[in-house]
Order: structure tokens, then C-alpha cells, then sequence
């Protein structure tokens, strides 16, 4: 495993980092939220006019703002590099996912997606924003990543 700039751990221990909630997907998901309410808005409102329409666009707001509320309460409060893999905790340290990165996928270097096989043989994802980490530590995730893919 490399060691970022400024990085005193020693070698061989596990490197854990506290994970940021990401201002770039709570904007993406307010954008995402305002076009499905604008979407059912505007397809209710040719059926039952605007006035009934808006109650719709409301209860759609509520059930997207609801399910991204239950999706930021089951993120990981932190994750733990090792040499063997990767392994993520919530709040009170309960492992949410442990094992080997066994792929992943980099979208503009702002968003990774690590396919994790953990030791029980199931494979879990994680999700890890670029402004949820540390720029070194992001990069890290993407070096090992593109490292199991070969």
C-alpha cells in the first residue's frame, strides 16, 4: 500500500478515515428531487389540473426526501484500509462491510464504486464520493481498485 503525503502511520497498519456525508450527492439528489416533483406535477396536472397536482408533486418530495433520509442513516461513518482490503463502520463501530476489493467503477474522479467480496463470500458495494474523503485517500481507493481490475 502507497502512503500519501503527510501520512505517519506505520507501514503494514490499518489506515482508518473518517468519512464526510458528501455535499455533492445531497445536491445531486435535491436536483434529482426537484425534476421528479416537476415530472409528476406536470403529468397530474393534465389529468386533474394544477391546484390537485401540487399535493402529488408534495407527496413525491416527501417520499424521495424520506428514502434519501433512511440512505444516509445506513452509510458508513468510516472505513479502515488494510493491506488485504477494505472494511466500513458505522457510528458505533459495527462492521457494515469487510473483505477485498474485488472491482469498481470511477465516474469523473468524483464517485467510486467499490464492489467489496467479503471473507463470508458475499460481494457489497460501496460508495465513496470524492468530497466525502480526503483527496489522497480517494485516490488510494482508486489506485487499489484499478489494481484488482488487472
Amino acid at each position: 500500500m502507497t502512503q500519501a503525503a503527510g501520512d505517519d502511520r506505520e507501514a503494514g497498519t490499518p489506515w482508518r478515515i473518517a468519512l464526510r456525508r458528501s455535499l455533492a450527492v445531497r445536491l445531486a439528489v435535491l436536483a434529482f428531487t426537484l425534476v421528479c416533483a416537476a415530472a409528476v406535477h406536470f403529468a397530474a396536472a393534465a389529468h386533474m389540473g394544477a391546484a390537485a397536482a401540487v399535493w402529488l408533486s408534495f407527496a413525491a418530495c416527501a417520499a424521495l426526501g424520506v428514502s434519501f433520509m433512511r440512505y444516509e442513516r445506513r452509510q458508513p461513518a468510516w472505513i479502515e484500509l488494510t493491506p488485504e482490503g477494505v472494511a466500513a463502520f458505522d457510528d458505533s463501530g459495527r462492521a457494515l462491510l469487510r473483505g477485498r476489493i474485488a472491482g469498481a467503477a470511477q465516474w469523473a474522479g468524483r464517485l467510486l464504486v467499490l464492489a467489496v467480496a467479503g471473507v463470508d463470500g458475499r460481494q457489497d458495494s460501496l460508495v465513496v464520493a470524492a468530497d466525502a474523503v480526503p483527496a489522497a485517500v480517494f485516490r488510494e481507493l482508486a489506485v487499489r481498485a484499478r489494481h484488482t481490475a488487472h
